[in-house]
């Protein structure tokens, strides 16, 4: 019968007696459906349950009996006689509380007598490896994961907690592995079995509608409350832009204001002072250099930001402004206000940005790619054969030496001294050759990367913006030129693969302040709600 569990979802069909799906008809039926659905397994509490699921299901039944027992912490099947009631009411396999927290009986007393007396299999749930390498001595036919989150030593561990299957697996391979606890999404599912997972419980994302509906009201919920406002802000090397964005992306209010270098968080906070208002109900900020975007961090950022690596943005104003703060890398932001504006149209591109360096955000089946380390669309520092400058980074031969706004200055500077930007734009437009030449190296090396992306990641469009959408259709055309260049004989790309960008220099504001209203209020899975309930 265990063997039926291999590579299936088995359904916890639970509720309290506070919740509206409570009682024994109303879980059986949850059966019910969980088996037309192609469950090859249940979970449920109490006796009563457990019988009435019985009489209108065929598939194994994992049985528990959640009780509080004065001055211990454990409350699943803690006893034997708790046990010996889930087995009359016809469990096929008993689970229990195997942590190392104090138990009203020896877990080895009830182990023996589960498998002497009622020679079912044994469900051991745990809640990290130390539980897991410690119970596998009494030998249980399954250890679950279904307290990982739930006990002190584990309550910091990430939800769904796929690393504790993969660490269960590997150490303790002759017993299989049930992943429990906080799974609401198929893709949760199959990476849990890819991490080894024997079987996975789904609950109250199957079984309790109340969650379900919640993870999608708390998902809207800062819209319904009216337009959304947030202040979005863009930390440049040169400028930081600001602006007060709705949640259709557009822009109520800007400011912009030059960049202090040497203090870069008083720059930001100088954009929010500006622009805050009442009404303002979150705030994103897009940085130079790779950003930890789930804790708000600078990973890494070159000198073009003075003692910026390591920055703990979003703590530190979240705790000044007391609210919730989104960071993001500014080209990543951009890339999302560009793919929110598009609408979707385009599922896969990417987003280059030339400024005073050179960054790009890649979105792949409608998702914005990050990476693990923040470093997805890094593609400034990708070496370009032949290139003997130096970076800002340190590395010899970055692609944004030859391709960004540096480049132009420091070009600029060897001929005429002082830059001008306004200058450098005269001449362009008057046909300067110097000038011209210098976009047409720019365009060369620009259709390098747009020939490096297609032909690694398969990319459908790459929209240029930055300083580039000052040129005209000069660097376009060019950069469309050198393309045909690379594939003469079959045509490969289409001159409508490479784009400038509609969004202008207000991209990265406009991005990170949807990012900060679509990203940080989405549903998530709360610990005290849920923590009876697996």
């Amino acid at each position: 019968m265990s063997s039926a569990l291999r590579r299936g979802i088995i359904v916890s069909c639970q509720a309290l007696k506070d919740e509206p799906m409570y009682g024994s008809e109303i879980m059986a039926r949850m059966a019910i459906a969980a088996q037309e659905g192609g469950a090859v397994g249940i979970r449920a509490n109490t006796p009563e349950d457990i019988a009435e699921i019985k009489k209108h299901v065929s598939l194994p039944v994992i049985g528990i009996f959640k009780d509080e027992i004065p001055g211990f912490d454990v409350y699943i099947t803690p006893t034997i006689e708790h046990a010996n009631k889930v087995f009359k009411a016809g469990a096929d396999l008993i689970a229990l509380d195997c942590t190392k927290r104090p138990h009203p009986q020896s877990l080895e007393s009830i182990f023996q007598h589960i498998k002497s007396e009622l020679r079912v299999p044994i469900v051991a749930d745990v809640a990290d490896l130390e539980d897991a390498l410690e119970i596998a001595k009494l030998r249980p036919d399954f250890i679950s994961t279904t307290l990982s989150g739930y006990t002190d030593c584990s309550k910091n561990h990430p939800i769904p907690d796929i690393d504790l299957v993969r660490e269960i697996h590997e150490r303790i391979p002759s017993i299989p592995v049930i992943a429990e606890g906080n799974y609401v999404s198929p893709d949760q599912v199959v990476d849990a079995m890819i991490a080894g997972a024997y079987a996975v419980v789904v609950g109250g994302a199957i079984t309790r509608p109340q969650q379900t509906t919640k993870r999608f009201v708390n998902a809207v919920k800062f819209l319904s409350n009216g337009n959304g406002k947030a202040i979005g802000v863009d930390l440049g090397g040169t400028h930081t832009r600001g602006g007060i964005v709705n949640s259709t992306g557009e822009i109520l209010d800007s400011t912009e204001i030059l960049t202090d270098i040497d203090a870069p968080m008083k720059s930001i906070e100088s954009v929010i002072e500006k622009l805050f208002v009442y009404d303002i109900s979150r705030i994103g900020v897009g940085s130079a250099g790779r950003i930890d975007f789930e804790n708000g961090k600078v990973i890494y950022a070159t000198d073009n930001l003075h003692n910026w690596t390591g920055t703990k943005i979003k703590s530190y104003l979240e705790s000044k402004y007391k609210l919730p703060v989104i960071v993001d890398n500014d080209v990543n932001a951009a890339t999302y206000g560009h793919w929110f504006s598009m609408k979707g149209k385009v599922k896969n591109f990417a987003y280059i940005a030339v400024g005073t360096g050179l960054g790009s955000g890649l979105v792949l089946d409608g998702k914005l790619r990050r990476g693990p380390f923040g470093n997805a669309g890094e593609i400034g520092h990708i070496v370009v054969p032949g290139n003997e400058r130096i970076c800002t980074c340190g590395k010899t031969g970055c692609a944004e030496t030859v391709l960004s706004g540096r480049y132009i200055r420091e070009e600029y500077e060897k001929r005429f001294g002082k830059f001008s930007r306004d200058d450098f734009l005269i001449l362009l437009e008057k046909r300067d050759k110097w000038a011209k030449n210098i976009v047409d190296e720019m365009a060369k090396y620009a259709a390098w990367l747009v020939d490096l992306l297609v032909n690694t990641i398969d990319v459908e469009k790459v929209y240029f913006g930055g300083i580039v959408e000052d040129f005209g259709d000069e660097f376009l055309n060019r950069v469309k030129d050198n393309l045909d260049l690379y594939t003469k004989a079959n045509d490969l790309y289409d001159e409508r693969i490479v784009e400038i960008s509609p969004m202008k220099k207000m991209g990265t504001v406009v991005g990170v302040a949807l990012e900060s209203i679509y990203l940080s209020g989405g549903a998530l899975i709360e610990n005290e709600s849920t923590a009876r309930q697996n």
